[in-house]
């Protein structure tokens, strides 16, 4: 009993007036605007946006997570019994697991996108699906042919990823303020090495609330790091729904008015609509595929041979925990919520007056 005391007790209150005030952020999200996104977390934004992001020469993740480490599982001293390791480890884990909502967790309780710019919910019938199937493909060959209209894979556009993250950041903080989002601080986005170490576990990239960085694996192909960057920077602005942050890189990078941003956005948004296709259709997805840029189809080879340099690890289990981790946290879709992307555009491109339009 001792050590629940000593060990316990303290973070088990603070970790369960964070769930108190997620519930409470979830039932009043004008509260969580005004208190949370425009005060505190835009508050930890812009303080260690302009100090320690701006000068750190590599990801903070590797400082974040070596003291997490240490603070869990190895800073023990005199521990002469086994009840109180385990009861220091677990309290420690509440107090990580309660900066987890206090750095970024508490944005999940927001309104989402589709409610915050008064989106009609589209049914995708084979129809609307197939008309938006012609659109990208359109989209697709006009914007390859623009870059490199022939039949090899794209080249390389950028130098730096410290260039291209720059670029990305005043893409997508344009679009977002266009669609009446705040956009708080200079979020980076680190190119993280060795390659493979998220797409072993079939991840492109991922945001780290204790680390305030996005992050991209270095073994994706240049051509996809436009769209993946603008992804991961918008969970840093606070978004967290995955189809939502699918959704506002799209607009950045078509809005960018930069046909390799505008390109890597279609490959992203054309494979989720074809995967739709295939399952209306077989048939029909063939014959569409056929119409595609000879150039766009060996990138995406190119895609598909890069990715086989890196199998999966444990996907079974991987797909399980982040499904529930997603619908732990409101995301009731799961991760079906990445698919949620293709209707977002469809019923945002109906909207009058929508950034998309020329």
């Amino acid at each position: 009993m001792k050590y629940i005391k000593k060990y316990i007790v303290g973070p088990a209150i603070l970790f369960l007036m964070v769930l108190l005030l997620k519930w409470f952020f979830g039932v009043f999200p004008e509260i969580l605007e005004g208190v949370y996104q425009n005060g505190a977390f835009a508050l930890f934004r812009y303080i260690y946006d302009y100090t320690i992001g701006y000068i750190l020469p590599f990801p903070m993740l590797w400082i974040s997570f070596g003291v997490i480490i240490y603070v869990i599982f190895i800073r023990k001293y005199g521990h002469k019994h086994l009840l109180s390791l385990i009861a220091q480890i677990f309290g420690h884990s509440l107090i990580v697991a309660s900066l987890f909502y206090i750095l970024w967790g508490w944005n999940y309780a927001q309104k989402p996108i589709a409610e915050r710019l008064d989106l009609e919910r589209v049914a995708l019938d084979t129809l609307s699906l197939y008309n938006e199937a012609t659109w990208a493909v359109e989209q697709i060959n006009t914007l390859r042919s623009l870059l490199q209209d022939d039949s090899l894979t794209l080249s390389p556009q950028y130098e730096s990823g410290v260039e291209m993250e720059r670029d990305v950041r005043r893409y997508l903080s344009s679009a977002l303020s266009l669609i009446d989002r705040p956009t708080p601080g200079r979020p980076r986005v680190r190119v993280l090495r060795p390659k493979g170490l998220l797409l072993r576990f079939k991840t492109a990239g991922i945001y780290m609330p204790y680390a305030l960085e996005g992050h991209i694996d270095g073994g994706l192909l240049e051509l996809e790091w436009p769209y993946t960057m603008s992804h991961e920077m918008s969970h840093a602005y606070g978004i967290t729904d995955e189809g939502e942050c699918n959704f506002t890189a799209f607009l950045a990078c078509m809005h960018s008015e930069d046909p390799y941003f505008q390109y890597s956005a279609m490959i992203d948004y054309i494979l989720y609509v074809m995967r739709d296709v295939y399952r209306a259709n077989p048939a029909r997805h063939k014959t569409i595929f056929s119409k595609l840029h000879a150039g766009f189809q060996a990138d995406l080879q190119a895609m598909r041979e890069n990715n086989q340099l890196y199998p999966d690890i444990l996907p079974e289990i991987r797909d399980f925990m982040y499904d529930s981790y997603l619908k732990s946290n409101g995301v009731k879709a799961g991760l079906k919520s990445y698919s949620q992307f293709v209707g977002l555009v469809i019923s945002y491109k109906s909207k009058p007056g929508n950034i998309l339009e020329n």
